[in-house]
């Protein structure tokens, strides 16, 4: 069900009553998101004569965008242009004020030109950008084309507006001779043209605060579960202060890092970061939640003595071949398990987990002891399928210490 669109149904509604007690009416933008240089549309309703105000805020603030206006809406439904009225590109609330309520409404108003016009400065600038500048922009303009073409009329849209803007800054110190994205430290999202087909594919990244010359510094990769894509997953710390924390897409939300060319999209995505960025690639280590507890041991199986160490939190061993069908390993059969000796393994799981049973987890981390792995088995009493609490965590932060400098 998580892969299916949404279905809707327009509600359709009445003329009001001509012998209301109170007059009806009512105001919002006719554009969420209208381009700079254009006038503020408003669509407009009432039963009968209205007078209302109206008022442009700047941002969330109380900052007058433009002096109040007096507005008389007539009987029925019609749209109005706000002429002589030039926004700046930015975001607005529209307060209208009239009878028995006041109504509120957030506009973003969005570059002249849009995401065209900043392809066309992309296009200028990219012959003479660095990869992996090149490849992150492209995806970045790609990406908000698409939103843009997609997004309902009537959505203000603020973090398209603010991706846009953000495009624009960059390509502005693209053109000054700054690049950027080189510099850029802590949560950003970066992006690859793939080996495979020639598609931009996008990663999350997490660059510590500081890095010094000359120092290569740890990679945590951490597997989004199912469900997800790789934005959000680094809203929380994986990893302690001063690694590098990488979340793939997968391509895909549900493939189980086993379809759609998961694999490959791990391995180009770690591949860019290493040329990219200071990272040992002696000390790369690979975790994941639920679905992406899995893909731990998928991939370490895909590239054994890749990763220095696994960490699997709330993971199930034998997901893909349940949901994908025949054709991908169960990690509860030992001949499946031969390429974890001596890895160290750190294990997490709820002993109450009803999503991805605990009995299989348990049963999985004797077979890897058997194996000859280093099991680290951490369990919560009592807890489902979730993340682990404080202590556990800070358990695992101390585990991931013997890679830390």
């Amino acid at each position: 069900s998580e892969q299916r669109p949404r279905d809707y149904l327009p509600v359709r509604f009445q003329p009001p009553p001509a012998d209301l007690p109170a007059p009806a009416w009512f105001v919002r933008p006719a554009q969420g998101h209208p381009p700079a240089g254009t006038p503020l549309r408003l669509a407009l309703a009432a039963s009968t004569a209205v007078a209302v105000q109206v008022r442009i805020l700047e941002g969330e603030g109380e900052v007058l965008a433009a002096p109040p206006r007096a507005l008389t809406l007539a009987a029925g439904a019609r749209e109005l242009d706000l002429d002589g009225l030039a926004l700046a590109p930015g975001g607005y609330r529209v307060e209208i004020r009239g009878p028995g309520r006041s109504l509120s409404w957030g506009v973003s108003v969005l570059l002249a030109g849009g995401a065209e016009g900043l392809q066309r400065r992309f296009d200028r600038l990219a012959p003479a950008l660095q990869p992996g500048t090149r490849t992150t922009l492209a995806f970045r303009l790609q990406d908000a084309r698409q939103r843009l073409a997609e997004l309902p009329a009537s959505d203000p849209a603020p973090a398209l507006r603010q991706a846009l803007n953000q495009l624009e800054n960059d390509l502005q110190a693209l053109a000054d001779g700054r690049d950027p994205l080189a510099s850029r430290t802590g949560l950003l999202r970066r992006a690859y043209r793939s080996a495979l087909d020639q598609t931009l594919q996008p990663y999350s990244l997490r660059v510590p605060a500081t890095l010094v010359a000359g120092k290569r510094y740890p990679l945590l990769v951490y597997l989004h579960g199912s469900g997800q894509s790789d934005q959000g997953v680094l809203d929380l710390r994986r990893a302690p202060d001063g690694w590098f924390e990488l979340a793939p897409n997968g391509r895909g939300t549900s493939n189980c890092f086993s379809a759609d060319h998961a694999q490959e999209d791990l391995r180009e995505a770690i591949a860019d970061t290493l040329a990219s960025y200071p990272v040992d690639p002696n000390r790369v280590i690979l975790a994941g939640f639920s679905m992406g507890g899995y893909g731990v041991y998928r991939t370490a199986f895909e590239r054994p003595g890749f990763f220095q160490g696994l960490a699997i939190f709330s993971g199930v061993p034998d997901v893909a071949s349940r949901w994908l069908g025949p054709g991908h390993p169960d990690f509860l059969d030992p001949a499946n398990l031969a390429g974890f000796k001596g890895l160290p393994i750190f294990v997490f799981h709820g002993s109450e987990d009803r999503n991805c049973p605990f009995a299989s987890t348990e049963r999985l981390v004797q077979l890897l002891r058997q194996a000859g792995a280093e099991v680290t088995f951490e369990v919560e009493p009592g807890k489902g399928h979730e993340p682990p609490g404080a202590a556990t965590l800070e358990r695992y932060f101390q585990w991931l210490g013997r890679w830390q400098s």
